[in-house]
């Protein structure tokens, strides 16, 4: 008790700028886009490929299918978001809900997909396929402002809207808790120090 009465000033005025610079870092606006793999599959198909004499050439095609789910979780819009793949090769793109995009190379031929802006909080997908060619992988993914995270998906089941609020309320109060000890904490830093 006596160290906190004796230093109390001196770790109230390291405490304020923490918790100041804290806010200001995790609670700014921004545009925060992450990229995520829903899923992918390879179909065999028993159709196969003629020539033009009607022989057989290959027996089974195989279409493979990825698709990608991007969305700006931040405060603030992401312009000029750019999905650059490795290679276009014969893929077809599909993108839901449609969306005007620009379609590009690089210089080292790399495939790039321009959106001219995400707003915040949208998402879309992006579902690329391709008929008995590999797939390009996805390189990288930006925008102006700054890479976006890649984020890996899984299936999990659907909780009761009910047992999700009753989550809530507890870390509802939970926090206020925290907050009314912390004011507490400090009140007695004042009054002991003051």
């Amino acid at each position: 008790m006596n160290f906190f009465s004796q230093y109390g000033k001196e770790i109230t005025s390291i405490l304020v700028p923490l918790i100041t610079f804290l806010l200001n870092n995790f609670f700014k606006g921004s545009a925060k886009v992450s990229v995520g793999e829903l899923h992918q599959f390879s179909f065999l198909i028993e159709e196969p490929i003629l020539n033009e004499q009607g022989e057989v050439v290959k027996p089974k095609q195989v279409i493979n299918t990825r698709a990608y789910i991007i969305l700006n979780e931040g405060r603030e819009a992401a312009k000029n978001f750019e999905l650059i793949f490795n290679f276009k090769s014969d893929m077809h793109l599909n993108i839901w809900p449609v969306r005007p995009y620009s379609e590009s190379y690089d210089p080292n031929g790399r495939y790039v997909l321009t959106f001219g802006y995400v707003a915040p909080k949208e998402n879309f997908r992006c579902e690329v396929l391709s008929i008995n060619s590999e797939l390009p992988e996805l390189l990288i993914s930006r925008s102006e402002q700054g890479v976006s995270r890649l984020i890996v998906l899984y299936p999990q089941k659907v909780l009761n809207k009910y047992f999700i609020k009753f989550i809530q309320c507890c870390i509802f109060l939970g926090m206020a808790s925290f907050v009314y000890i912390f004011i507490l904490l400090l009140q007695w830093l004042v009054t002991k120090t003051g």
